[in-house]
């Protein structure tokens, strides 16, 4: 009877053993479980401080700093689209403020309590592009939420949604964007159901749409779907007289707050510099010069305290300042040796002066050309045909005379 005795012992050591696993496998689950939670309290209040950062807009039309005709004309006809809820097209180059905009017509608009949500496409990759702006369901792909989530579209949910740099669209997304804009209309990823979404668009690209389409990058019927409202934004080369403005908001922002006559002298040596750059990367490479000579320069800053980019710009104006200096100074030369001429009754001609002025002749051509046009001599066929129209004694008080033994013919 031993094994029958020792059957029953040993049974209820492994009933024991189980209850026991079972409770253990309980507390393992009961405790992963909390975790999941604390996660999900975790994920939602991140997703909350997201949104009440990135939902928002921030900036309005008082905001936009210019009185250049081209930006007030764009300013203009953003007003005017704010009171639409069509979808607006902004085409820009980067740099010219294309979300600024965006955000002061948001905020212009009966929207303005909604939220605002940009999305930049050049940032987001393809993969990820779909579940970011149409949301997803538990179990759509691994690696997904247990309870899904919402994407950008329905976060802008009765309110605005930027579209920057719509360009950089894949051409597949750009048949579902299609769909949305027809449809007004998403799917989560992993669903069937379609859900309606109210939300006004603006797009934005700093490309030729129409380029692209001949290239085949761009669908021409979203094309069409977008370019409802088009806004052209002007670069910062055509609006070049805002530069001081510019500079001043961006020395404020670096707590470098000035008056205006202070401005002017901080600004003076380089500003003619800044007139003749190209700014190829417009207000964002004016505020990045700012920052950078704010940082470099204990005073007022000169031309060679620039960054290297502007190099070519400033040996081109030294060098057709140079040019200009010269053709300046012998204008003065050959007045003042007609006017020497002319005060001892002698008569000069071209050759004369170039031979006195010790130039080529044909440079004393194209001075005596330029003075026929400034009204200052006449010429006459014939030998010694140079006269001047105002008299000699003008010419040597307002320029200052020339030494006595200076030869004259």
């Amino acid at each position: 009877g031993l094994l029958t005795y020792y059957a029953d012992f040993l049974s209820a050591q492994y009933v024991r053993d189980i209850i026991q696993l079972i409770d253990k496998n309980q507390r393992y689950k009961n405790r992963a479980a909390q975790l999941e939670q604390e996660l999900c309290r975790l994920e939602a209040s991140r997703s909350q401080k997201t949104s009440d950062v990135n939902l928002q807009a921030v900036y309005h039309f008082d905001d936009i700093i210019g009185s250049a005709p081209a930006l007030q004309s764009a300013i203009h006809i953003a007003k005017r689209f704010a009171d639409s809820d069509s979808t607006v097209l902004i085409q820009a180059q980067s740099g010219t403020g294309k979300e600024l905009m965006a955000q002061s017509i948001h905020n212009a608009s009966e929207r303005a309590d909604g939220p605002f949500v940009a999305v930049n496409f050049a940032a987001i990759t393809e993969t990820l592009l779909d579940s970011e702006l149409f949301g997803y369901v538990e179990g759509a792909f691994t690696g997904a939420s247990r309870h899904g989530a919402i994407g950008l579209f329905e976060q802008a949910n009765h309110g605005t949604i930027f579209l920057d740099e719509i360009g950089d669209a894949s051409l597949s997304f750009q048949v579902k964007l299609l769909r949305v804009l027809q449809e007004r209309e998403i799917r989560r990823v992993g669903s069937t159901v379609p859900i309606h979404i109210d939300v006004r668009i603006i797009a934005a690209t700093n490309q030729d749409l129409k380029v692209l389409i001949r290239q085949g990058r761009f669908r021409e019927d979203l094309y069409y779907r977008l370019n409802v409202l088009p806004l052209t934004l002007p670069p910062l080369a055509e609006r070049k007289e805002d530069i001081p403005v510019l500079v001043a908001a961006f020395l404020k922002s670096f707590f470098l707050d000035m008056g205006a006559s202070e401005m002017r002298d901080w600004i003076k040596e380089i500003l003619p510099v800044f007139h003749q750059y190209s700014w190829p990367g417009n207000i964002r490479e004016l505020q990045n010069v700012v920052e950078y000579l704010a940082n470099v320069c204990d005073g007022r800053p000169r031309p060679d305290d620039l960054p290297s980019s502007f190099t070519a710009t400033i040996a081109s104006m030294r060098n057709r300042q140079g040019g200009e200096t010269a053709g300046e100074n012998l204008k003065k030369a050959v007045l003042q040796e007609l006017a020497i001429a002319a005060r001892i009754g002698k008569h000069l001609g071209r050759r004369s002066l170039a031979r006195n002025l010790d130039v080529p002749e044909s440079q004393i051509r194209h001075i005596c050309q330029d003075l026929v046009k400034e009204g200052e001599i006449t010429l006459k066929s014939g030998r010694g045909g140079i006269q001047l129209r105002r008299n000699w004694s003008e010419i040597l008080d307002s320029r200052g005379d020339i030494a006595q033994n200076q030869p004259l013919l």
